[in-house]
């Protein structure tokens, strides 16, 4: 006598007198289920009827519309002679199970969505965009570890906004901020995309470049001067941005940390406002 589960007929509502004697991709469990579907069937079919036990899961359409996934297998019977006899096919619903983990997922996907944004606002500049001082040492060793495949050399440049403090206290820090975005907007149309462009708080800036072939400190600093000049040129803020630099060139491969290299070329820029200064008198 043929048994047929009543549980899954319940779910085709239909009987075993509509099921007995169907292939099993005829039966209403599969029937609708599309074309794709009953071809990956069929192949498992002919994989358990030789021997192969089948596990995979799959998503069926119930009668009322709606979908459902399953843990479906098929488990080869062999008589004595090993000969496959029958199939015995058993499929546990999981639609449930997989709702809960796609859940999880999405959950999880905005967990790291909202940590990557902390982390961001962490390494980030408010005011700018730009990466902050703790944004730019973590992104500066990112950098060196790409850098050092090539032979090519850096440059550190540490930047200062003039007279911020006056702007401040003479026109109010809104005009102050003005500035501090008009720099940020000069050194980013300075350097390159994938030159690393901070503000390290207040009046300071530091980048870090590559040196490629034919590329120099002055290719930079002729570069920001010309678009410090058409900054000046084209704004309408009452006061004009000027501001001092430093410089230091290096090898990746040198011994010499990026604080330490921060600290040579802000020792530099404050030589060469000292000396500007002088000459101004």
């Amino acid at each position: 006598m043929l048994v047929v589960n009543q549980s899954a007929l319940a779910w085709v509502r239909s009987s075993r007198e509509a099921v007995v004697g169907l292939k099993v991709w005829d039966t209403p469990w599969w029937i609708n289920a599309g074309d794709a579907v009953l071809e990956r069937l069929k192949a498992a079919v002919d994989s358990a009827g030789k021997g192969e036990f089948i596990r995979y899961d799959v998503t069926l359409p119930s009668i009322d519309g709606l979908e459902h996934t399953f843990d479906f297998s098929l488990m080869p019977i062999a008589d004595d002679t090993g000969q496959v006899v029958m199939l015995v096919a058993e499929g546990r619903n999981i639609t449930e199970k997989k709702q809960l983990e796609q859940e999880l997922r999405e959950t999880n996907l905005k967990l790291q969505l909202a940590q990557e944004q902390a982390r961001q606002l962490a390494i980030t500049d408010e005011l700018t965009g730009l990466y902050n001082r703790r944004g730019f040492y973590i992104m500066a060793e990112q950098q060196k570890q790409i850098a050092l495949r090539s032979s090519a050399r850096g440059l550190l440049m540490f930047v200062d906004v003039d007279d911020l403090k006056r702007v401040n206290d003479e026109y109010g820090h809104d005009v102050g901020d003005e500035l501090i975005i008009g720099a940020a907007r000069v050194l980013t149309r300075t350097f390159r995309t994938g030159d690393l462009v901070s503000r390290f708080g207040g009046d300071e800036f530091a980048v870090l470049a590559l040196l490629s072939t034919g590329d120099s400190t002055a290719t930079f600093t002729n570069r920001l001067a010309f678009h410090l000049d058409a900054f000046n040129n084209d704004t309408k803020l009452r006061m004009i941005l000027q501001m001092s630099l430093g410089t230091r060139e290096f090898e990746w491969t040198d011994n010499i940390g990026f604080e330490s290299l921060v600290a040579q070329a802000d020792a530099h820029m404050y030589e060469q406002k000292r000396k500007r200064k002088r000459q101004s008198y």
